[in-house]
């Protein structure tokens, strides 16, 4: 009887050792599951986070110009510009981004304010350094580049106005050139978008997956 006892013992405490292991496998699975779903979250709210202004702003753009093709497109009362000569040196320079706050009807600017005007079939940000006013009431603004050693040719009326200068961003305007090309939309728009619902989506799979194999009982021939 004491040796049946004995036994009974030892094949309890075996069985205590067995509970014991598949619960610490069980919680080191757990911690293993928590550290890959919050990696994959952590790294998904960065490029949410970095990208998703970015798609917010090209999609608004694109409206903007569908919608009114004959101007810049703009987002929110702006309009960003890229900067294609170094006439304004050295406030800005070519290849920078430029932000327009696009102006009201008639609306009166100051001297020495950089203003954005339509000049044939393109887009001029020069300072003004002179202001006029006609007979009439009507106001025209000689504009001059500060790298330009003389004023603009013809004077700026209030209708070629866009708006004021109000902010550039060094070498950001040849990526905004490269985002409006083909390839720069899969780069910078549809890659970061996929990239983000695969980091979402895919990471609960893969451990519900390891989970269901886990849990599945094993066979042996």
């Amino acid at each position: 009887m004491e040796k049946i006892g004995n036994e009974y013992e030892t094949e309890n405490e075996e069985m205590e050792d067995i509970t014991a292991i598949d619960n610490f496998d069980k919680v080191q699975e757990k911690k293993q599951s928590f550290s890959f779903n919050k990696i994959s979250n952590i790294i998904g709210i960065i490029l949410c986070v970095l990208f998703l202004p970015i798609f917010i702003v090209n999609v608004a753009l694109l409206i903007s110009y569908a919608v009114n093709p004959d101007s810049p497109p703009g987002f929110m009362g702006y309009t960003p510009l890229v900067v294609e000569s170094d006439s304004m040196t050295p406030f800005f320079t070519k290849d920078d981004l430029v932000i327009i706050r696009n102006g009201e009807e008639n609306q009166v600017y100051d001297n020495g304010t950089v203003i954005c005007f339509e000049s044939g079939n393109s887009y001029i940000s020069h300072r003004i350094v002179k202001v006029t006013k006609k007979e009439n009431g009507q106001l025209l603004y000689t504009t001059q580049g500060d790298a330009n050693n003389t004023p603009d040719a013809n004077p700026v009326n209030s209708s070629q106005i866009l708006g004021s200068y109000v902010m550039n961003f060094k070498g950001l305007g040849g990526l905004l050139m490269f985002m409006q090309t083909p390839i720069g939309m899969i780069c910078c728009v549809i890659l970061p978008v996929l990239l983000i619902f695969l980091l979402f989506y895919i990471p609960p799979k893969v451990v519900a997956a390891h989970k269901k194999r886990k849990s599945s009982p094993q066979r042996y021939a």
